[in-house]
């Protein structure tokens, strides 16, 4: 049945497939003003010279890969999110199960490719994360009919999104009376047993709404720490932004003296202060 399937879909994958090359070649066009920019065999093969025929060198920060580098330590929780996900929900409908292999596949492609004398740029894996953050959730039953034991269990789902709060408030006022600094108190001991405790639910426990819920307590506990980091960072350190100025100071404090046609070559070192 699936073999008769996917060779009835193979026009629209066809169809997906000549549509992003005209979206792609289209935006080449209107920014770079080459509507063939890495489509011509030239391009191909300049990729295949540069990327994948030095994949086999050490970046300059050491011998590494894609898992060990990233994805274990950046992408902990949304990847071991995003496989609860698909592990438990091994039986839906194939179709739908192939959208959990995007990420992957993405991934299998920079494995063979992109890890090279230049080191990693974590940026090529960042067009996963929206199929990532879509079917990470997915195995998590929060609809049920109104009962009353339904009802119940939303009340206790809201008293634990309190006790959630109440508890990192607390470990926050406490941690400095036990002699600990907070930031270590949650890195070591609070946050792996909160994950430790995650992935036994969603091994051991049943899919049902009381078992959804719980792990949705134990989830929203573990993601308040990288979101909060990430709006002091984005919003309130605003250190891309700090950066970039640093960057591009050389540019924005003459940039009266270019004209329009002026070409300025830059080398990398001077953009990025290697030597």
């Amino acid at each position: 049945m699936y073999p008769q399937t996917l060779l009835k879909n193979l026009v629209f994958v066809a169809a997906g497939f000549l549509a992003g090359i005209v979206i792609f070649a289209t935006w080449s066009g209107i920014v770079l003003h080459d509507f063939l920019f890495g489509l011509r065999v030239s391009d191909i093969q300049e990729f295949l010279n540069s990327y994948v025929k030095n994949a086999q060198s050490v970046s300059p920060s050491g011998l590494a890969n894609w898992y060990d580098r990233y994805i274990f330590s950046s992408l902990l929780l949304p990847f071991l999110f995003y496989l609860v996900s698909g592990l438990k929900l091994s039986e839906v409908d194939l179709r739908l199960r192939l959208v959990w292999g995007i990420p992957l596949v993405l991934l299998f492609f920079l494995i063979m490719t992109t890890h090279n004398e230049w080191g990693f740029r974590y940026r090529v894996l960042m067009p996963a994360f929206p199929a990532i953050s879509l079917v990470s959730p997915q195995f998590l039953v929060l609809r049920g009919d109104p009962t009353r034991k339904n009802l119940r269990l939303t009340g206790i789902l809201f008293l634990g999104l309190l006790a959630v709060f109440a508890l990192r408030t607390f470990l926050r006022i406490m941690a400095p009376l036990w002699g600990w600094d907070i930031v270590v108190l949650m890195l070591v001991k609070v946050e792996p047993l909160i994950l430790t405790l995650f992935l036994l639910f969603a091994i051991l426990g049943r899919t049902s709404l009381a078992s959804s819920m719980v792990l949705t307590i134990l989830m929203l506990f573990l993601l308040v720490t990288p979101v909060r980091t990430n709006y002091k960072v984005m919003f309130i350190q605003r250190t891309n932004w700090e950066y970039s100025q640093r960057m591009f100071y050389p540019f924005s404090a003459f940039e009266d003296e270019y004209n329009t046609g002026l070409i300025v070559v830059c080398t990398f070192p001077c953009l990025f202060g290697r030597r």
